[in-house]
């Protein structure tokens, strides 16, 4: 019972249980009304960890479940009324997910009493892959190899050599019977099974082939109307054509494979057949210049 000589308005701090409140009208306690009342033991929500995310390989895909049993009786259930505010922001949820390492505070209310929890999740430092090739461009059945350079310490090194190959070892030997680009990709896994892969191009050429024609008709046609050479497997890089006069005065040059000559000197059509030097050099995918030099007729 609650003392009938306080004036307080209000009770803090107080047991579960049942409770009398009296107001007396000034001292007259003949002048009294009572009321019976009960305060409920209200519990904090409890928080359980479901389920963690095992130790990872630093990738940031961690994640956290938690179970939260909120207070609940034969009219309510407080379960129902359950808001969740994670640090760092996750939303109102009981699943996190695309965590990196670190720690993570929920605070969960049912709107009486809140209650909170933190959670650590933890990374293993796995592997990054890498390798090196002692060439990215090489002949046709031309041996070359191929070398682990990860960061870290792989125990499994898996290699797909991109025409359905397959090997395994952290240093292999490879060739390829025919040109063009290959994919070569390289799984590794440590002893946390731990993995990663990379994936780069390998170029593989046949011989450098330069074919230059020995006369063109620039006339505006559609036909034949640039000089300019028909190349595979070159180096777009260190590319050079130089047209010369009969008194060896240079009338044209570039450095683009794409760009010809059409027939003008200084800005000017050439009006008669002539004779012209050319001067070509071509890189081949080792990085070697070759020199091709004649002659080509332009015909009017």
């Amino acid at each position: 019972m609650l003392d009938p000589s306080t004036t307080d308005e209000q009770k803090n701090n107080l047991k579960a249980g049942d409770y009398r409140i009296a107001v007396v009208a000034g001292n007259n306690l003949n002048c009294t009304d009572t009321v019976q009342t009960h305060v409920f033991d209200h519990p904090i929500p409890e928080i359980s960890l479901d389920t963690i995310s095992p130790e990872y390989c630093k990738r940031a895909d961690g994640f956290l479940r938690i179970s939260v049993k909120a207070y609940q009786n034969d009219s309510i259930d407080y379960n129902d009324s359950l808001s969740y505010s994670w640090t760092p922001d996750k939303g109102n949820t009981t699943y996190i997910d695309s965590l990196e390492t670190g720690i993570y505070k929920v605070v969960v209310s049912d709107k009486v009493c809140e209650n909170s929890a933190e959670f650590t999740v933890n990374f293993v430092e796995g592997p990054v892959a890498d390798f090196v090739a002692n060439s990215y461009n090489v002949a046709t059945n031309l041996i070359f190899t191929l070398s682990d350079n990860t960061k870290g310490k792989p125990i499994i090194w898996l290699w797909n050599l991109g025409d359905d190959t397959h090997e395994s070892g952290s240093i292999i030997r490879a060739s390829y019977s025919e040109a063009g680009d290959y994919y070569v990709t390289m799984y590794v896994e440590d002893a946390n099974r731990c993995f990663d892969s990379i994936t780069k191009k390998i170029h593989v050429y046949e011989e450098l082939k330069v074919y230059v024609p020995n006369a063109f008709t620039p006339n505006n046609d559609g036909f034949n109307d640039v000089f300019k050479p028909e190349m595979i497997e070159y180096l777009k890089d260190g590319y050079l054509l130089e047209i010369y006069n009969r008194w060896g005065e240079k009338v044209f040059s570039t450095t683009d494979p794409e760009q010809g000559w059409d027939g003008t000197v200084n800005g000017k059509p050439v009006t008669t057949t002539t004779i012209f030097s050319y001067r070509i050099v071509a890189r081949d995918f080792t990085g070697q210049d070759h020199e091709h030099i004649g002659h080509v007729t332009l015909l009017k």
